[in-house]
């Protein structure tokens, strides 16, 4: 990830026009082919993406991930949890260590592995398992 994706972010620019952005980047071109679906995929995720949150990936990665070393943050969460893992096959960045440290400290969580998806995830799967997850905790 680059600061420009920051600033495709905070463009207010429209998915088209941060796809052909995207497709002038050299950085990325030499990385994706060039009818591949990630330029409008990646482009509607930096639509709507806070460029706040992407300060804190570009800027202040190590001391986040230090807040997270030994499931530090994790073990003070006591509500339900639901974790959306993308395909590792597919780029999918949540792997079996992150599986394991969640099931050590989270005591009430739910996994829905989404299929033929990585890190950019299938809007209708998300919303799936969103809506499943939450219909108990709304009924009851």
């Amino acid at each position: 990830m680059t600061s420009k994706w920051r600033e495709l972010a905070a463009s207010g620019a429209g998915s088209a026009e941060i796809a052909r952005q995207l497709r002038d980047m050299p950085e990325v071109v030499s990385a994706v082919e060039a009818e591949s679906p990630w330029f409008d995929a990646m482009a509607a995720s930096l639509a709507r993406h806070d460029p706040d949150f992407l300060n804190s990936v570009l800027e202040t990665l190590d001391t986040s991930h230090r807040a997270l070393k030994g499931g530090a943050i994790l073990k003070r969460i006591h509500c339900p949890v639901l974790l959306i893992r993308g395909d590792p096959a597919n780029g999918g960045l949540v792997g079996d260590m992150d599986m394991r440290l969640a099931a050590e400290y989270l005591s009430n969580f739910e996994v829905v592995n989404l299929t033929g998806v990585g890190h950019g995830l299938d809007d209708a799967q998300v919303a799936t398992a969103i809506n499943r997850f939450l219909a108990p905790i709304l009924s009851g």
